[in-house]
């Protein structure tokens, strides 16, 4: 921290600001404050305006707006708006209310002693992300604001190579769908221990006569090919790359628990992958069954795939220890429930379109999925929902990651 500060404080912050001349032909740019819970505001205020700098450094040609500009230009409701809005759709209405042609967002997280630094730069008139860079470092904030200028030029240029990180969004995406078009990822992405779902159309919820208000009406949803982890994050695979384990209960093949949600989309971020969104979470959970449970219905069979409050003496378990479903995935079900990136709504299964099937923008907090060791078995069926907050830490919630499938051609389908 002290270092971001030192930086900050040395570095000369000019914001670009609107152009005394007219900017009508010019390509314009808008920057939002970049979001974070690590550091304060001040310093944040400061890495946005250089943000804005570094813009207008790489794009002399454009014409850019500070986040001091937008602040001037939105109306309070909207200023309000962009405190939440991290999806194409919310973004894209920023920016249309700017009449810009893209915004320019970003987020600085932490995980362990590891720091992350994410832009992503917005199409809005195709209203979509169109490239994403992170950058990682371990230790000193600051050295990430040295490197800023250079992930700007990728994030303006994607097809260029660098030392930066291009990696696919997290959330709110049509489900499966490829999340960059053109934006090379420089992380090799590995698919050891994944496993490839195959492309297809399930009805997500529950029958009129089963489960709970939040899991009606039961609806059609299409699902493209993806990659999904097999097992649960351990905490050996975690710890190896955050040099932390926040967990309660420890052991190397254990599940990782007690992770925030803003942990778990990092560290599947820094694998150049992303967490499931919460359709693509159930149709992998019911491995092509229409079932109340992955392995039938038949609730006294859950001692062979899940440790539940049946089975689990009141704790988590070795990861890939029961049996798995059709498609060759472990404890989807109990265990420990498992973040999605979708917000949660109960209602939202009453508007969800099957063809663009990503969460709703707002929520009252993260899905969560599966049950987990303390659930009884009515809380082990494949449709069932939960929520949490995104910056609470509990002993039975964990995370798996996935991967949009390989597009050039190795995907299943």
């Amino acid at each position: 921290m002290r270092g971001l500060i030192r930086i900050l404080s040395t570095m000369t912050i000019v914001a670009a600001s609107v152009a005394a001349m007219d900017a009508a032909g010019a390509t314009t740019y808008a920057v939002l404050n970049i979001k974070s819970e690590v550091v304060g505001a001040g310093d944040l205020a400061g890495l946005t305006d250089y943000l804005a700098t570094a813009l207008s450094e790489a794009l002399p040609q454009g014409h850019i707006y500070s986040w001091n500009d937008v602040e001037k230009m939105l109306e309070n409701q909207a200023k309000q708006q962009t405190l939440g809005c991290d999806d194409e759709k919310c973004l894209s209405a920023i920016g249309g209310k700017l009449g810009v042609d893209y915004l320019v967002s970003g987020s600085l997280a932490k995980i362990g002693d590891r720091s992350l630094l994410n832009l992503q730069l917005i199409d809005i008139q195709k209203a979509r992300i169109c490239s994403r860079v992170s950058q990682s470092t371990t230790g000193d904030m600051g050295l990430l604001v040295e490197q800023l200028p250079d992930m700007v030029k990728k994030l303006t240029s994607p097809q260029s190579q660098g030392d930066t990180i291009i990696l696919p969004r997290a959330k709110n995406h049509p489900v499966g769908s490829p999340t960059s078009q053109t934006a090379p990822r420089k992380v090799a992405v590995s698919h050891e221990n994944m496993a490839l779902i195959p492309a297809g159309t399930f009805l997500m919820g529950s029958p009129k006569d089963e489960g709970d208000p939040d899991e009606h009406p039961r609806h059609k949803v299409t699902i493209k090919s993806f990659w999904i982890d097999k097992t649960e994050m351990t905490q050996a695979a975690f710890t190896a790359q955050t040099k932390s384990n926040p967990s309660h209960w420890k052991g190397n093949n254990l599940p990782v628990e007690n992770v925030t949600w803003q942990e778990a989309e990092s560290f599947c971020e820094s694998q150049g992958k992303r967490l499931p969104t919460e359709a693509e979470w159930e149709y992998a959970a019911r491995g092509g069954s229409a079932a109340k449970f992955p392995w039938g219905d038949v609730a006294g069979r859950s001692w062979e795939y899940a440790w539940s409050s049946v089975n689990s003496g009141g704790r988590t378990h070795p990861v890939a220890a029961k049996k798995p479903n059709t498609f060759g995935i472990y404890d989807m079900i109990g265990n420990v429930s498992e973040w999605c990136s979708d917000e949660y709504q109960k209602t939202w299964y009453s508007q969800a379109d099957s063809k663009k099937p990503g969460g709703p923008d707002k929520g009252w907090g993260r899905v969560c999925r599966g049950g987990d060791w303390s659930s009884d078995r009515t809380h082990l069926r494949s449709a069932i929902r939960d929520f949490g907050i995104g910056d609470y830490r509990r002993d039975f919630r964990g995370f798996r990651c996935v991967d949009d499938a390989d597009s050039s051609g190795n995907d299943g389908h």
